[in-house]
């Protein structure tokens, strides 16, 4: 994971608890079955809130520990759990402690000495269901009331991870309550955050969706998750350097996940399902922003569904203009106006296939002999199809000329369809690289299907000035 990548995941975090932590609460619970991310949320939300802690373990040793979360050593450190004098708690980091094999009174007794000594710090108890499982249902709930009480008299906060999800008395004490989940669809895991409680908080969102990617808790909130852009904050788009023999997609990530970018001469499927359109726009953006601020020509074919300029509110204020003027060519449906403020515009298209694909493969040659540069070209064979009427399969044969001339001049050519669509298995025979924008439960996810690359959370990225987003693969 970048480090980048990293702090997005724990200031996402942060605000989602950092109200709950500031009004002094002393106990969080933590519940779920095996394997949902108990233990991975509390310690990011260790690592993600700032704060010194204590981290008493019943399932693991540190070195276990950090083998599984490599990212915590800068947030943990060793200690001996036969040494009961009071630790250090000069130090940024957090301390951990090994008790697989101590009773509930050694627990309650460590936890005393910490939170003296501690302050304003977070004790995570992992599990407490395994400490106190040897003692009586009176004991317990003794233990568990003195220690919430050690906490709240030292402004410390305890943490319970807990796999008792029916345990009514340590969730009726617990002043936080979060159930984490997860089913199976469509192949994957969809995995959820239950806020059931945060008291004194406001929660707008209570089911969240998370994953746990490199062994972190990335928690999105589908509330949050919106384009913004563009701004009057708006900047420039930054390019990122396309490797020799591939074109850059514009986002490092994307570029990482499939190989160094997309190989020069290949065909992109881009399938859309009920996904909100600004996702299209927002991936689209960035292969052709920085295919433009890279000096490499870049084509859309736009719709007739829809107005060029609402393509146009998307490059113009994070290029230069004459970056779009030099290097952009937007083929449109709509009557272009003469005034020479457009140069980017190219001739009107029409209902004619033939006359469509004439004018393109003009216009075509013209850039490849001007540039000398491979473009980038996108386009909506939805909207094609649908003009070309009872004419699919004379569409589909000229298709097929451009897309060898393509391949033999080294372009990169993105086709966006849908499963319904009569050329949608040409589409898909045709592409060498197959992608799926989809939704679940309010989140765009981000699937790779050819070459397998995994399933992805896409997230907007507003904090950069220009179109930009981040993936997180479902874990």
């Amino acid at each position: 994971m970048m480090r980048e990548e990293l702090l997005d995941s724990r200031r996402r975090l942060s605000e989602i608890f950092q109200p709950f932590f500031m009004l002094r609460s002393n106990s969080l619970l933590i519940k779920g079955l095996p394997g949902t991310g108990k233990t991975t949320l509390a310690l990011s939300l260790l690592s993600s809130m700032g704060v010194k802690g204590l981290y008493i373990s019943t399932r693991v040793s540190y070195s276990d520990l950090i083998n599984q979360f490599p990212w915590a050593k800068d947030v943990l450190t060793e200690e001996s759990v036969v040494n009961m004098n009071p630790f250090d708690v000069s130090s940024k980091v957090s301390i951990v402690s090994d008790l697989r094999l101590a009773s509930a009174l050694t627990l309650l007794e460590k936890i005393i000495n910490s939170s003296i000594h501690l302050k304003d710090g977070l004790i995570i108890l992992d599990s407490f269901d395994a400490l106190t499982q040897a003692i009586s249902s009176e004991e317990r709930n003794k233990i568990l009331k003195s220690i919430i009480a050690i906490a709240d008299a030292n402004n410390n906060m305890i943490v319970f991870i807990s796999e008792k999800p029916e345990d009514l008395e340590l969730g009726y004490i617990c002043d936080g309550i979060i159930s984490l989940t997860y089913t199976i669809k469509n192949g994957f895991k969809l995995r959820k955050m239950n806020i059931e409680k945060l008291r004194g908080v406001k929660v707008d969102c209570p089911v969240l969706p998370f994953s746990l990617d490199d062994g972190f808790f990335h928690v999105i909130n589908p509330l949050q998750n919106r384009c913004l852009l563009p701004t009057n904050d708006s900047k420039l788009f930054e390019p990122k350097e396309s490797i020799e023999g591939y074109i850059s997609t514009g986002n490092k990530q994307l570029d990482r996940i499939l190989g160094n970018g997309i190989k020069q001469g290949s065909v992109v499927l881009l399938e859309v399902g009920d996904v909100n359109r600004q996702v299209l726009a927002y991936f689209l953006a960035c292969i052709v922003l920085n295919a433009l601020r890279s000096k490499r020509p870049a084509i859309t074919i736009s719709s007739s569904e829809r107005p060029y300029k609402s393509i146009l509110r998307y490059l113009q204020s994070f290029c230069t203009r004459e970056e779009i003027n030099d290097y952009y060519t937007l083929f449109i449906f709509e009557k272009k106006s003469n005034s020479g403020d457009e140069p980017y515009l190219a001739n009107e298209l029409t209902d004619d296939i033939i006359d469509n694909e004439r004018i393109f493969m003009s216009k075509y040659d013209e850039i490849m002999s001007r540039h000398g540069k491979s473009p980038v070209i996108t386009y909506d064979l939805r909207w094609r199809e649908m003009s070309a009427k009872e004419r699919v399969d004379e569409l589909i044969s000229k298709i097929i000329v451009g897309i060898r001339k393509v391949r033999s001049n080294g372009c990169v050519e993105i086709i966006i369809n849908t499963p319904h669509m009569t050329s949608y298995e040409f589409s898909k025979q045709a592409a060498d690289i197959h992608i799926k924008l989809v939704e679940e439960d309010g989140i765009p996810l981000f699937i790779i299907t050819r070459p397998y690359k995994g399933i992805y959370m896409f997230l907007f990225d507003n904090s950069k000035g220009y179109p930009y987003y981040r993936l997180i693969q479902m874990i």
